[in-house]
């Protein structure tokens, strides 16, 4: 993969993680595990957040983004790019 294209990818979760936590009351947290299984990297974050019900649009207020929907769409497209369909 192109650094770029990862790059698009981690920049885009992380400020999703560092708004969720300026957004969130008490213990702000953002965790990121990077694993090696095989020859693949897996990588995970997660961080403290206030409950939302729709994933498929930003919680940010005046903020017309798809969020994590837009993330998965990218990281699809990525797939297609470098591996083939899906």
């Amino acid at each position: 993969m192109k650094e770029i294209d990862v790059t698009v990818i981690f920049a885009n979760l992380l400020d999703n993680a560092i708004d969720a936590c300026e957004e969130t009351l008490g213990n702000k947290f953002i965790h990121i595990c990077i694993d090696q299984i095989h020859e693949f990297i897996v990588i995970a974050i997660s961080n403290s957040t206030k409950e939302f019900k729709d994933i498929e649009k930003s919680s940010k207020p005046g903020h017309a983004g798809l969020g994590l929907k837009n993330v998965a769409q990218n990281v699809r497209s990525l797939w297609r790019k470098y591996a083939g369909d899906i």
